[in-house]
C-alpha cells in the first residue's frame, strides 16, 4: 500500500530497512532504474527533482537520463537539449497569446517538456516586462511548435478562467526564449572535465530516457580511474578527461571536484569511495 505524500516515495524505494536486503547498495538496483517501474517509469505522484534520504545520510534525487545510458557509478551532467538530441532554444511569434507560445521554428517533441518538468524563460520579458518576473514559466503542456504556460480551469471550480500562471502581456514576435529542463542528464561527458559539474552518481544501470535516482550528497561509490592520476585519501577527485562519466585524483582542490577520496585507487577503472562535496547540487 503506498501512502499520500513523502512517504510514498520511501516505501516505493527498496532499500535495506525492513527489506533483508544489504546495507550496500543504498538503493536496490530493480529501483535505481525506474523502466521496469509498475507505474511506467515513473514515481506514482512526484515530480523529476524530488529528493530521498536514506538512514545513513546520504540523499537522492529523481532525474532522467536523457542521453546514453549509465552504468554504476557513472558521473553525470545536466543535459539541455530534448529527446531527439536537439531544440534547446527558440524564439515566439506574433501568434503567442497570454497562455500558448507559438515557436518559430518549432521542432519540439511533443509533450518533451511536460516530462521533464520544464520551463521556459523569455529574455525580453524578463527584461522589460511587467512584471519582469513573467520572463520564466512552468510548461504545462507542448506540441511540436506550441507551448502552453496556463490552462483553462475546471467548471468544477470555476467558470474556465485561466490559472494564475498566464502572461500579463504575450511573448512579443521575435521573442528569444530558452527551454530548461532542469533534471535531465547525459553521461558526464570528458570535453566538460574542466569546466562542467557533476549532476548526480549513477545508482544503478539506466537505460536512455529512463526516471532514475541519482546520488548527490554522501559516500558514494564512482567509478574512477586510478591510472595516470591515482586516487589518495582525503585527497579531491574530479571529472576525468580521459573517459566519459569517471573521476581521478587530482593534487588540489578544484572548484567542480566531484568529492574526497575516501580510499587510495592507483589501477584502472573501477568503483571506488567518494564523498561527495557541494558541487553535485549545483546542477
Amino acid at each position: 500500500m503506498f501512502l499520500k505524500g513523502f512517504n510514498a516515495l520511501q516505501h516505493f524505494v527498496k532499500n535495506s530497512a525492513g527489506q533483508q536486503g544489504p546495507t550496500f547498495p543504498w538503493i536496490t538496483s530493480d529501483f535505481g532504474d525506474l523502466a521496469n517501474s509498475p507505474y511506467g517509469n515513473k514515481v506514482p505522484g512526484f515530480q523529476l527533482g524530488f529528493p530521498w534520504f536514506d538512514q545513513f545520510g546520504n540523499s537522492f534525487v529523481l532525474k532522467v537520463q536523457r542521453a546514453a545510458t549509465l552504468a554504476v557509478g557513472n558521473t553525470t551532467q545536466w543535459y539541455v537539449l530534448d529527446t531527439g538530441g536537439g531544440h534547446g532554444t527558440d524564439t515566439a511569434t506574433g501568434a503567442s497569446t497570454t497562455t500558448v507560445i507559438t515557436l518559430t521554428t518549432g521542432g519540439l517533441t511533443a509533450g518533451e517538456l511536460v516530462s521533464n518538468g520544464a520551463f521556459i524563460y523569455d529574455e525580453v520579458l524578463a527584461r522589460t516586462g511587467t512584471p519582469t518576473t513573467d520572463g520564466l514559466k512552468f510548461v504545462k503542456a507542448n506540441t511540436a511548435s506550441t507551448v502552453t504556460i496556463s490552462n483553462a480551469s475546471d467548471t468544477k471550480y470555476s467558470n474556465r478562467q485561466n490559472d494564475p500562471d498566464a502572461y500579463a502581456t504575450a511573448p512579443a514576435n521575435t521573442d528569444a526564449l530558452t527551454f530548461i529542463r532542469p533534471y535531465q542528464t547525459q553521461i558526464f561527458p570528458t570535453a566538460a572535465a574542466t569546466t562542467g559539474f557533476v549532476a548526480g552518481v549513477a545508482v544503478s544501470a539506466v537505460a536512455q530516457n529512463s526516471w532514475c535516482f541519482q546520488q548527490i550528497t554522501g559516500l558514494a561509490m564512482v567509478t574512477a580511474v586510478g591510472t595516470g592520476t591515482a586516487l589518495v585519501v582525503n585527497a579531491p577527485a574530479v571529472p576525468s578527461g580521459a573517459a566519459a562519466g569517471t573521476v581521478i585524483g587530482a593534487a588540489a582542490v578544484a572548484a567542480n571536484q566531484v568529492g574526497i577520496c575516501a580510499a587510495a585507487k592507483s589501477t584502472a577503472s573501477g568503483l571506488a569511495p567518494i564523498w561527495l562535496t557541494t558541487p553535485l547540487l549545483a546542477a
